[in-house]
Parts: structure tokens; C-alpha cells; sequence
């Protein structure tokens, strides 16, 4: 935790239990891997939670800062584990061998080569010790749905890190796990300036990794025994601090087709099917009945009286006298026309 001047003034009436680096290496016996601080009279005391010797040093001035990451602090004496002033303690029983555990699972020798490859079994196998370890193992069918070429791009360290991002340092069996609920770190957090965290949920009772790139379902229980857990998972856990953001399951936009080329519809005939037979173009017309002829009345011969004399000019000249026979009058004669042969022309001037 991050401890400076202020904060540490804030203590008062009270003892604060704070967890060491030592405490994290899991080589601390009992308590030796926490320190008490105690505000006694504005005098900082800090030491090992051990009866009848509260305190082993005063801390005093702060020799650099840098806000909520590192507080360099003086102290007046060494701190000393117990364990160490009293001897190192009685060697445990025979550690276990976590590549080898993990390929009696079987169907997980592609992870156990890059384990070994890298180094990074060695990491594991350091974490043997409290607090423990919970480890992650990718089947090889995880490895092989990888796209091609994606592990091969990777630098050195980007392996070693891609490696511990699937190792939580603490111990956590299967009913642990499904109660997690915040951000977790890894064994490759802080790697390169990254975070390499994950979050724990669960989904149908089983837990669920989130990466930030992919979400992965533990499968199944292959080694759980204090201090260490091991699970086989359906893919490989994915950092987004190595390949990025996931890529988008939006679908885009559907790509315009074609219009097709329309059917020219047939423009109906406009000769239109009659109903009924045709109404015919000359009818039948009723037969006309012809007037009886009227004989021809005489032509009248009306008499011209002689012109009043007067001055000569083409109408008082007299008449030349006709041929022998013939009186010198002039007649105007009425024609008779044959009516019934002009009714049939105007009909048909009609018709057409």
C-alpha cells in the first residue's frame, strides 16, 4: 500500500496491519510477512506484530514522492523477520511440479511447451507458496483456433507476458472463484507498464474470464490443493494490453444489389375484344318507297311585253326576230329532276 507523511499522521489511536512485499513472496512464515504501524505522540513506530516487542524502528523523513505509486521513507533501524533472527524454518514437504500436473490432464502440450520455452515454469513454480497460485490452461485446440501467425509475431516478451496473464497470484479453488467480483491482477500485471487485468463473473453457475478482448469459460478442475489451482479453459485468455480492443460484432451495412433489369410488361392490344358481334358499317336501311311520278306540267312561256322606248341600250334594242315559225319571245324552262336517285346519293355521301 502507499504510504506517505500525511497519510501516515492520519493514524492515530489505532494500529494499522500492512501487508509486505516479503508477505507476497510466500516465503513469510505466520505473520512475518506484515508490519505494524502505530502514530505513538506524533512519532511514527513501525514493527513486526510480535508479543512483548510492538516496535522495531521510528520512521522519519520522506526522501521522495511520487503520489500514490512510491513513498521513500527513512527509518532508524533495520527490520528483521523472525523467522530469519530465529532460523530459517523446517523444510516443507516436497513441492509439487505444476508442468508436470498439468500434462496429466492431457490435450495441453502446447501451453507446457511455451512454458518451458519461455521460462515461465519456473515463474509458476516459484508461486508454489502462499498465497498460492490459480492458473489458466488453454487446451491445444484453444492454441489451434488462434488465427495463423498470431503467436508468432509476438516478441519474447510480449510470450512471457501473454504466459503469466493466465496466472492469478493467489490461491483460488472453484467455489472461490465464482464469488470474485472485481478486477483481478495477473502475474504479468505491471509488465511493461501494462495492467494485464482481468474480471471474473459467472454465467450458468460457471465461471466466466473477461479479458477486454475476449470472454473464455473455465471448463473444469484439473489440480486444486492449497496453494495452487489449476483450470482448463475453452481459449486463450487475450490481454487487450498485447492485441488491442476487440474487434466490433456490429454488422455493417448491407451492400446495395443490383437492381435487376425490369421485365417489359406487353401493352395490351388496343383493339379490344368485342362483347357482342359488331354493329356492321352499312345497316340495313328501310326500303324507300318511291313517289309516284307527277306529270310534267307544260313549261309556261311567259310573254315579254316590248320594252318602253327610252334610250337605246342592250334592253330596249328589240329582239332579234326567231326563226321562221317562232314568235320573238324569250322562255325560261323549269327541269325536272329525278328526286329518288338524289336521296340514295346523299345517303351514301352519309354512310361514307
Amino acid at each position: 500500500d502507499y504510504y506517505d507523511p500525511t497519510k501516515l499522521k492520519q493514524i492515530t489511536d489505532r494500529t494499522v496491519l500492512v501487508t509486505t512485499l516479503y508477505q507476497t513472496t510466500g516465503l513469510a512464515s505466520g505473520n512475518d510477512g506484515f508490519v505494524n504501524i502505530t502514530n505513538v505522540g506524533g512519532a511514527i513506530k513501525v514493527g513486526f506484530p510480535v508479543k512483548g516487542k510492538p516496535w522495531q524502528g521510528t520512521i522519519g523523513n520522506a526522501l521522495a514522492l511520487y503520489p500514490y505509486n512510491i513513498s521513500l521513507l527513512t527509518i532508524d533501524s533495520v527490520l528483521v523477520p523472525i523467522d530469519v533472527i530465529l532460523g530459517a524454518p523446517s523444510p516443507s514437504a516436497a513441492r509439487m511440479n505444476i508442468t508436470q500436473v498439468v500434462s496429466q490432464g492431457g490435450n495441453f502440450s502446447t501451453f507446457i511447451t511455451l512454458l518451458q520455452s519461455s521460462g515461465v515454469d519456473k515463474i509458476f513454480q516459484d508461486h508454489d507458496v502462499p498465497p498460492g497460485l490459480t492458473i489458466f490452461v488453454p487446451t491445444n485446440a484453444a492454441f489451434d483456433a488462434l488465427p495463423k501467425g498470431t503467436l508468432t509475431k509476438l516478441s519474447s516478451a510480449q510470450i512471457v507476458a501473454l504466459l503469466e496473464f493466465h496466472a492469478m497470484p493467489s490461491y483460488y479453488p472453484m467455489q472461490s472463484l465464482v464469488t470474485l467480483t472485481s478486477s483481478q491482477s495477473t502475474l504479468a500485471t505491471g509488465s511493461g507498464g501494462g495492467s494485464y487485468a482481468l474480471t471474473i463473473t459467472t454465467k450458468g453457475g460457471s465461471p466466466l474470464i473477461s479479458t477486454g478482448f475476449n470472454d473464455v469459460s473455465v471448463a473444469a478442475t484439473l489440480y486444486s490443493n492449497n496453494p495452487v489451482a489449476i483450470f482448463s479453459v475453452s481459449s486463450v485468455l487475450m490481454p487487450t494490453d498485447i492485441f488491442g480492443t476487440a474487434p466490433s460484432t456490429t454488422p455493417g451495412p448491407s451492400p446495395v444489389s443490383p437492381s435487376p433489369t425490369p421485365i417489359s410488361t406487353p401493352t395490351p392490344s388496343l383493339v379490344p375484344t368485342p362483347s357482342s358481334a359488331p354493329t356492321p358499317l352499312n345497316p340495313t336501311l328501310p326500303p324507300v318507297v318511291s313517289p309516284t311520278p307527277a306529270s310534267p306540267s307544260p313549261i309556261p312561256v311567259l310573254p315579254l311585253s316590248p320594252p318602253a322606248p327610252g334610250p337605246e341600250n342592250a334592253f330596249n334594242n328589240p329582239p332579234a326576230p326567231g326563226p321562221e315559225g317562232t314568235s320573238g319571245s324569250v322562255g325560261i324552262a323549269f327541269l325536272s329532276y329525278d328526286w329518288n336517285a338524289i336521296l340514295w346519293l346523299v345517303m351514301a355521301v352519309c354512310l361514307i
